[in-house]
C-alpha cells in the first residue's frame, strides 16, 4: 500500500479556506472535495480516500489525518461534538494563512544573515588553511595563537557543550509531558508563546461548544475520553474530578496551570451559555493577537542577534590576524 503523504503546508492552508467558502456558500463536504481537487490540483487519489472515509463513518479529522498537521486535526476532532465545522474551518485558516506569513516572514529575515553566516565560515577557513601558514612563513610570532588555540581546549571547548546538550534532551525527553510543558512554559520567549498558544486553542474550542448549545458536563464527559490530546484529556480528567466533587469551577480554573485565568471571570459574570460562548471566542481572538504580536516582536530580534554574532567572529579573526603582524613590525623596528 502507497504511504499518504502530508501536503505542502500552503496547500493545506489554501484547503482550509477554501472548503470553509464552500461551505458558507451550500457546497456539502463531498461536492465540496471534488470541487477543490480540481481547484487547488490536489491529488485525485488521496481526495478519492477521503471520500471514501467519509462514506465508511469516518470524521473529517479522521480522514483528514494523513495529509494535514496533527494540531488542526486535533481541532478538527472537536467538530463532532459541538458541530460547527463552518466557523472553525474558518478560525483555523486565518491562523494558519498567519503563520504562513511569519514562517516566510522569518526566512526573509533570516536569509541575509545567513548567507553571511556562509560567507564567515569560508573566511575562517580560508584563515586558517591560507592566512596564518602565511603569517608564519613570514616570521610573525604566533605564540598568541598558539596559546589560544590549543587542540585540547577547542576538543573541550566543543565536545562538552554537546554532551551538557545532549545529557539534556535526554533527560528532558524522560519526563512525563506534563512537567515537559511546564518547563516549557518557564522559558523566557517559547514559554510564552506556547502559554498563549494553549490558551487560544482552549478558549476557542470552549467558546465553539458553549455557544452551540453544549452543556458544561457534556463537554468535559466527551473531552476526558479523546485520547488524540494528552493536555486536552488531562483538562477534562481535572475537570471532571473538580464537577463529581462539588468544586467551584473558579477555584478549578485557577487550580489548572494551562487554563487561562480569565476564564474565571467570564464563569462568573452571569451570563447564558451563549453569551458565555461568545465571551470565549472573543478572548481565543484576544490571546490570537497577543500571540501574533509576540511573534512579530521576537522576529525583529533576531536579525540583530545574528548580526551581533557575526560581528563577535570578524571582530576576533582581526584580533588573530593583527596581533602577530602588530608584534612582528614590533621586532622589526627594534
Amino acid at each position: 500500500m502507497q504511504k499518504q503523504t502530508q501536503w505542502p503546508r500552503k496547500l493545506q492552508v489554501e484547503f482550509l479556506e477554501n472548503l470553509c467558502h464552500l461551505s458558507k456558500v451550500g457546497f456539502d463536504l463531498e461536492s465540496s472535495l471534488m470541487t477543490l481537487q480540481i481547484l487547488l490540483k490536489l491529488p485525485l487519489k488521496d481526495v478519492e480516500n477521503i471520500i471514501f472515509g467519509l462514506t465508511a463513518g469516518l470524521t473529517l479529522a479522521e480522514v483528514m489525518s494523513p495529509f494535514i498537521r496533527t494540531e488542526i486535526v486535533q481541532q478538527l476532532d472537536f467538530a463532532i461534538i459541538h458541530g460547527q465545522l463552518t466557523p472553525l474551518l474558518q478560525e483555523l485558516g486565518a491562523r494558519e494563512r498567519g503563520k504562513l506569513v511569519q514562517f516566510r516572514k522569518l526566512r526573509q529575515i533570516l536569509l541575509y544573515p545567513l548567507i553571511l553566516m556562509i560567507l564567515l565560515v569560508v573566511l575562517i577557513i580560508g584563515y586558517l588553511t591560507v592566512l596564518l601558514p602565511e603569517l608564519g612563513q613570514s616570521g610573525a610570532d604566533l605564540a598568541i595563537l598558539k596559546t589560544n588555540l590549543k587542540p585540547s581546549w577547542l576538543i573541550i571547548g566543543t565536545l562538552v557543550p554537546m554532551l551538557g546538550l545532549s545529557l539534556s534532551i535526554w533527560w528532558f525527553a524522560k519526563l512525563c509531558w506534563e512537567t515537559r510543558i511546564k518547563i516549557i512554559m518557564k522559558c523566557p520567549i517559547i514559554g510564552t508563546l506556547l502559554t498563549l498558544s494553549v490558551e487560544y486553542y482552549i478558549c476557542l474550542q470552549l467558546g465553539l461548544l458553549l455557544s452551540s448549545g453544549v452543556e458544561l458536563a457534556t463537554i468535559v464527559a466527551k473531552v476526558r475520553k479523546k485520547t488524540t490530546n494528552g493536555l486536552i484529556s488531562y483538562i477534562g480528567d481535572k475537570a471532571w474530578h473538580a464537577l463529581s466533587n462539588g468544586e467551584n469551577i473558579r477555584d478549578f480554573i485557577l487550580s489548572v496551570a494551562f487554563l487561562p485565568k480569565e476564564c474565571a471571570l467570564l464563569f462568573n459574570l452571569g451570563h447564558t451559555q451563549q453569551q458565555i460562548g461568545e465571551n470565549f471566542q472573543i478572548l481565543a481572538n484576544r490571546k490570537f493577537e497577543l500571540l501574533d504580536e509576540r511573534i512579530k516582536k521576537y522576529l525583529t530580534l533576531i536579525q540583530p542577534i545574528c548580526f551581533a554574532i557575526i560581528g563577535v567572529v570578524v571582530i576576533g579573526l582581526y584580533y588573530l590576524t593583527l596581533v602577530p603582524m602588530y608584534k612582528n613590525m614590533g621586532g622589526i623596528v627594534q
